[in-house]
């Protein structure tokens, strides 16, 4: 989407949300919040609505105040509280409509209050502030990690390959990066989504990102992870020898058991 045809999205829907005596306010987060970035062409938009709560299901579920509603080629429950909508180019809105006293409910980082008449400014920064608390320990991730990685290698040594992916490339990964999103310092000056630690983790760690997504099998990925776990990640002290030679040797013996040639 062109810069000029995003912010326009943007306008038109700032513009509905200070007509509408039923919106209590808009907040645009993401990158539609273009606090660190601007929106690319390949940026949805990504917002809340805060209503009065007779209003809610209204608002949710009909979302012909969106712009160009007449180009909109799918729209579908995404959470809750949201709904995803598809335009015939491709681009996507994810937008969520709250109730006022819901709206603590959320997580946020980067968020730009559009629409506020009532307060809502305060609430989001404690809103933000709750976010970006650690509330589970470095040593409790990464059992979790171990735990999604045994998993994980136990199902690719049965045969069942998506499932296995998903556990390990997918969770047990998820884990691995939010330790070292907590441990390491960036390689550049990207800063990390605190909320999603995959956005941006290329940027910010060009060099493991690479040799993480040059990992082309399932068997790669993992030993990659272990070898990244044992080099960068020494200061957690579940983070043992005997751990990750436990995985090593369960993965090497769920390669022999789904390819007897390896």
């Amino acid at each position: 989407m062109k810069p000029e045809t995003y912010q326009r999205f943007t306008e038109h829907v700032r513009s509905w949300a200070v007509a509408d005596p039923d919106v209590i306010g808009l907040v645009a987060v993401g990158s539609m919040a273009e606090r660190d970035r601007s929106p690319d062409e390949w940026s949805d938009h990504d917002f809340w609505v805060v209503a009065g709560a007779e209003a809610v299901a209204a608002i949710r579920d009909d979302p012909s105040w969106l712009p160009d509603d007449d180009r909109i080629i799918l729209v579908y429950d995404e959470t809750e509280h949201g709904r995803n909508v598809i335009y015939d180019d491709g681009h996507l809105i994810e937008f969520a409509v709250f109730a006022h006293e819901e709206l603590e409910i959320t997580r946020a980082n980067d968020y730009r209050v559009l629409v506020d008449k009532a307060d809502l400014e305060t609430r989001m920064a404690a809103i933000v502030r709750a976010s970006a608390r650690h509330d589970v320990d470095e040593a409790t991730i990464f059992g979790r990690f171990v735990g999604q990685m045994v998993i994980g290698l136990t199902r690719y040594g049965r045969g069942e390959l998506l499932s296995a992916d998903s556990m390990i490339r997918k969770w047990a990964l998820e884990n691995l990066l939010t330790l070292i999103g907590r441990i390491l310092p960036p390689e550049t000056d990207t800063r990390l989504d605190n909320l999603d630690p995959r956005r941006r983790f290329e940027a910010a760690f060009p060099v493991l990102g690479e040799r993480l997504n040059d990992a082309a099998t399932l068997s790669g990925a993992a030993a990659v992870m272990i070898d990244i776990a044992e080099e960068h990640l020494a200061g957690v002290p579940s983070n043992t020898e005997a751990v990750r030679a436990t995985l090593r040797n369960l993965l090497a013996r769920a390669a022999r058991a789904h390819d007897p040639d390896n």
